[in-house]
């Protein structure tokens, strides 16, 4: 839990998420991969149930995203454009799409000419339509998941902006409980309920995304709203420790989600203190996440496909030094490759910058 006092009267912290996006996501990029290194183990529990929490950085990509779809949206209206839903996909699916297709693509086409998969697998990956349909030998649910955040956004950011100031965090709080409820009726729907576990993240990045074009500084009166909605996600626990109460158990999306945003600004202001290289390579990481991402998917499923191969040593540790040396050094030059030959491709949206320092 994060205490009111934790924070100073600064507009710095907000600020400190927007500058330190990427470094951000370049950090969530490597918590998923661990994660996805399923056979690899640390032997020590701390290292262990950190590694099987990974998952959760998948709610940090949600909440960075939401929070630049909001400024995003927002300079489009101070540069006169107005709320045009038709400009603002076009520049997602710019940015998402190339790398999507060819990446899920060649590898569908693969499983294809292996035997693996039917010709129609190629149309249902490219499509997405298969997270909605969950159809058999189809794989990454995120995508589609994003795509579907990003059909809403407009609409959503829409009703935030109109609301008052106090409703604001209200409409944000209320993304819990219809999150959960629609998380229920997804679960026996295969991999909806990815989806639908991730709306409060989404709903807190579009709030922070608020508080940061709007200039607001973290005062205490913020820290203490951070504070109890920290405090609501540690009570949520409550029913994993009663074996009785298993119908009312929450997924840990929502604790998680609940210290998401005061979580990313003490990592944003710890990433800022760390040596320039590794803020670089963390940057670096954060804007070719999409292509680092995509091509884990596939080495995670094909590790019976190249362990024979590279599995040398206890652990699989040298399998994996090998494989995601590679995975990384690979996504970078496809996200280079795609940006050269598309140049509105997947870019990181430049971080605003409160006009009292000299930025717009």
């Amino acid at each position: 839990m994060f205490s009111p006092s934790s924070f100073p009267e600064s507009p710095a912290p907000y600020q400190s998420l927007s500058l330190r996006r990427s470094e951000l996501m370049g950090l969530a990029t490597l918590w998923v991969m661990l994660f996805h290194a399923y056979p690899f183990t640390f032997r020590i529990a701390p290292l262990d149930t950190f590694k099987g929490l990974g998952y959760l950085g998948v709610d940090v990509f949600i909440l960075l995203s939401a929070m630049g779809i909001y400024v995003s949206l927002w300079k489009a209206e101070q540069r006169g454009e107005g709320n045009r839903p038709g400009r603002f996909y076009a520049k997602r699916l710019i940015r998402i799409l190339p790398s999507f297709w060819l990446v899920v693509g060649a590898y569908s086409l693969f499983l294809v000419q292996a035997g693996r998969a039917g010709w129609s697998t190629i149309f249902w990956n490219l499509s997405t339509l298969y997270f909605w349909f969950q159809i058999p030998g189809t794989f990454n649910w995120y995508i589609p998941a994003l795509l579907a955040f990003y059909l809403l956004s407009p609409f959503y950011v829409k009703l935030f902006r109109r609301c008052p100031d106090g409703w604001k965090w209200a409409l944000t709080a209320a993304a819990f409980p219809v999150s959960y409820v629609l998380y229920r009726l997804a679960l026996p729907f295969g991999q909806l309920y990815f989806l639908a576990c991730r709306m409060p993240a989404f709903a807190l990045g579009v709030l922070t995304g608020g508080c940061l074009v709007s200039r607001q500084p973290l005062t205490r009166r913020h820290a203490a709203a951070w504070a109890g909605l920290s405090l609501a996600g540690l009570l949520m626990l409550i029913p994993h420790m009663v074996p009785s109460a298993g119908w009312v158990r929450l997924s840990l999306n929502y604790l998680f989600a609940a210290q998401l945003v005061p979580l990313c600004m003490l990592l944003a202001l710890a990433v800022g203190k760390l040596p320039k290289w590794m803020q670089a390579f963390l940057r670096l990481l954060g804007q070719c996440s999409l292509e680092i991402y995509l091509l884990n998917v596939i080495v995670t499923r094909e590790f019976d496909l190249l362990a024979p191969y590279l599995d040398r040593g206890p652990r699989h540790v040298f399998y994996y030094a090998v494989v995601y040396s590679a995975n990384l050094l690979l996504g970078i030059g496809l996200h280079k490759l795609i940006s050269r030959l598309i140049p509105a491709g997947p870019k990181s949206p430049a971080p605003y910058q409160n006009r009292q320092e000299g930025a717009s």
